[in-house]
């Protein structure tokens, strides 16, 4: 089903999505037919896909298949053809640094179930990813299909390059987390603050052998002119931003649709076609809040219960278990005693 308001991304995924599964001894006929996806769509260039049926093809592959890490595998497995003129003004920037400026806008846009923002410190660069409609169970498959995917184009640039880059991730250990080094070479601290490509910064001004000073504009251009519209003016995007700012953190589905200009009826069924609800993206901006309060405070857990409006604190709890698999407590003793503060670039 195709929607004014329905996300879309890029069909160019699944085809080489597709042509790279096949390695791994997958036919995915069967897959496509089923989630409704027509082959002849996939091979015209600038063709989109609703993101839901995406997701569900994906989803559907990782648990009919023994590829746990399919994150990783279809991440890996993306080229620069794989992200059509976005990826060839992305390598063809004058600088890593400008690289991955570009990049930030190719998964925001390409693959809008996300955010990228170009991140700066005085010791690291690199790219921050968050959720603008909740993912649930394919948060991690996500992030890991993004991040392989730029540190893709990073090796692309500097052979080996994702030796000096550090992934945080804001999720738990999965089961073949070893993949992330064994097969992937990745240095990873899971249960971080955020989702976030780092490198050092001493990489910053590196200069890019492909750097074009005419495609890296016009190509850029054109990338941006053919972005759907619906991926440009990203509704739960908004929807988000109205409730992380401060006076928006308690609104409710009525004060949000007033200030979209929208009817509740109308905001309650564009969630239901993204497969999600209101409910679960203020679930993802309170988990957001209190994985900030339990690593960059010392707020006990009764107070941080009651900043995010929870009853009392065996519900926040119950909540903070669901959202990182195991207790508040546990993840703060853990996000104390691992060095995520940037150490890996201070040598």
């Amino acid at each position: 089903m195709r929607c004014d308001h329905v996300l879309l991304i890029s069909s160019s995924y699944v085809l080489h999505a597709n042509a790279h599964l096949t390695q791994f001894g997958i036919n995915c006929d069967e897959h496509m037919q089923t989630h409704g996806i027509n082959k002849q769509q996939l091979l015209q260039s600038s063709s989109f896909l609703p993101l839901q049926q995406v997701r569900a093809y994906f989803r559907a592959i990782k648990e009919l298949t023994p590829l746990p890490e399919l994150g990783l595998v279809l991440g890996q497995g993306y080229n620069i053809t794989s992200h059509g003129l976005a990826g060839i003004a992305a390598i063809s920037q004058k600088n890593l640094y400008e690289c991955l400026r570009v990049c930030s806008q190719l998964m925001t846009f390409r693959i809008p179930a996300l955010h990228a923002d170009l991140i700066l410190s005085d010791s690291h660069f690199g790219l921050r990813f968050e959720e603008v409609i909740p993912l649930g169970k394919d948060f991690p498959m996500m992030i890991e299909i993004v991040c392989l995917a730029v540190l893709r184009i990073i090796d692309l640039l500097f052979p080996l390059g994702h030796k000096k880059s550090h992934l945080n991730l804001s999720y738990s250990k999965p089961d073949y987390h070893q993949l992330y080094t064994k097969n992937y070479s990745i240095s990873t601290t899971f249960n971080s603050q955020f989702c976030e490509i780092l490198l050092p910064l001493s990489e910053k001004n590196c200069a890019l052998t492909q750097y074009d000073p005419v495609n890296s504009k016009t190509l850029l251009t054109d990338f941006l002119n053919e972005i759907p519209d619906v991926n440009r003016d990203n509704l739960f995007k908004r929807v988000k931003l109205l409730l992380e700012s401060p006076e928006g953190f308690l609104a409710d589905q009525q004060m949000i649709s007033t200030l979209l200009a929208v009817s509740p009826r109308t905001l309650r069924r564009k969630f239901k076609e993204a497969d999600c609800t209101f409910q679960e993206l203020i679930n993802i901006i309170k988990n957001k809040k209190a994985t900030d309060y339990l690593i960059n405070t010392d707020t006990s857990i009764a107070d941080i219960s009651a900043l995010l409006e929870f009853n009392d604190s065996s519900h926040f709890t119950k909540a903070f278990k669901s959202w990182k698999g195991m207790s508040p407590s546990t993840f703060r003793a853990i996000s104390r005693t691992q060095s995520e503060k940037f150490e890996i670039f201070s040598a």
